[in-house]
């Protein structure tokens, strides 16, 4: 009897066993198919490079600062962004231009990228210089490298300092990365950086580009010269009198002008006076020697505040100081109308100082 139970139960278990070793591919392939390959590549940091921004210099400079900076960060293993998500992402963000590393920071979680990169190019005796600025999702940083090159050697310096401030794609703090990424929402307006730089030419493999060469001081100032140097200028000046002696004089002023530069002007001037003198009115000339500078509102503006100080002399009477702001407006690139509205005045007479606060209209001509 104990023999026959014992045949019974090892048929039982041939029995089990057999269907289990027939079901054990499935349930192997299927516990592998759960699993994922361990030689699967991870995905690779992703980055955005910010258009540079230039100063005094060809903006051809920074198109190619930017470029430099895109093939550096491929080369170094990162997915570069294109130029257009950049500039979606920049809209969105509403990102200013140029960005302060707070404002990278910021386009960075926004667009969800791991590291931004953003280069200011200059030009300084003669030589290009670079302050290039990373901003990174997981905290760290902002990284900062500055440098300088020549036209020969654009290409290398750009593409050494961009490897010197961003940091290889390894060094990363993924649990930072995680709490710092928050949903930015934004909506899209219109960024200042639109449109401000279209695609560089690829350059041929190896070459720089000579015609990217530092402006000199001599080529800045010439930039700065105005077109038109000579100018002359016809004014109406109403002198009221302002210490109490209740005096009023009268001038005719023709001036003739030259531009030192775009907003700097040294003029003589020759302006017949009908004066308020002790037996009636009195008629004079008082020369006097201009000097102006403008204050520009704006780049786009044709309006400005001149600012100016006169020394004269009156004949048989003394020295006259003026100083006076106001408003000129250009009606186009050679007619300007001008306005002395603050223009306190200081005749020394007899040993006397009498002061006045002029109004003056005048309309200059350009030559």
């Amino acid at each position: 009897m104990l023999h026959g139970v014992f045949t019974l139960r090892s048929l039982r278990i041939a029995v089990v066993g057999a269907c289990l070793w027939s079901l054990s591919p499935a349930l192997v392939s299927g516990v592998e198919a759960q699993v994922p390959s361990a030689d699967l590549p991870p995905a690779p940091r992703t980055a955005m490079v910010i258009d540079a921004a230039t100063r005094g210099i060809d903006p051809r400079v920074g198109q190619h600062v930017t470029l430099v900076m895109r093939e550096a960060m491929a080369a170094m293993g990162y997915a570069v962004a294109t130029g257009a998500d950049t500039l979606a992402a920049a809209q969105g963000a509403r990102m200013p231009y140029p960005p302060a590393p707070a404002d990278l920071w910021r386009v960075t979680l926004s667009a969800g990228v791991d590291r931004t990169v953003f280069a200011r190019v200059w030009a300084d005796s003669g030589r290009y210089v670079y302050e290039l600025t990373v901003a990174s999702a997981d905290g760290t940083g902002p990284f900062f490298a500055r440098g300088s090159s020549g036209a020969e050697d654009l290409y290398a310096v750009v593409e050494r300092l961009t490897r010197e401030a961003v940091p290889p794609p390894s060094s990363w703090d993924a649990a930072a990365a995680a709490r710092y990424r928050t949903p930015v929402a934004a909506a899209p307006a219109p960024s200042p950086i639109a449109g401000q730089l279209a695609a560089p030419t690829p350059r041929p493999p190896g070459q720089a580009a000579p015609f990217l060469r530092p402006v000199t001081p001599a080529e800045t100032r010439t930039a700065e010269a105005p077109g038109r140097r000579l100018q002359l200028a016809l004014y109406t000046v109403s002198a009221i009198g302002a210490d109490g002696n209740g005096f009023y004089n009268h001038l005719i002023e023709l001036s003739i002008g030259v531009r030192l530069r775009r907003n700097i002007i040294l003029s003589l001037q020759l302006g017949y006076a009908n004066l308020n003198g002790r037996d009636g009115r009195e008629n004079n000339l008082l020369p006097m020697v201009v000097f102006e500078r403008r204050l520009r509102l704006g780049p786009q503006l044709d309006l400005s505040i001149p600012i100016k100080g006169a020394v004269g002399f009156l004949p048989f009477n003394g020295p006259v100081l003026r100083v006076s702001a106001g408003l000129a407006y250009a009606l186009g690139e050679r007619v300007e109308i001008t306005a002395d509205l603050l223009c306190p005045s200081f005749w020394l007479i007899d040993d006397d100082i009498f002061v006045s606060m002029n109004v003056a209209l005048g309309v200059i001509v350009r030559l």
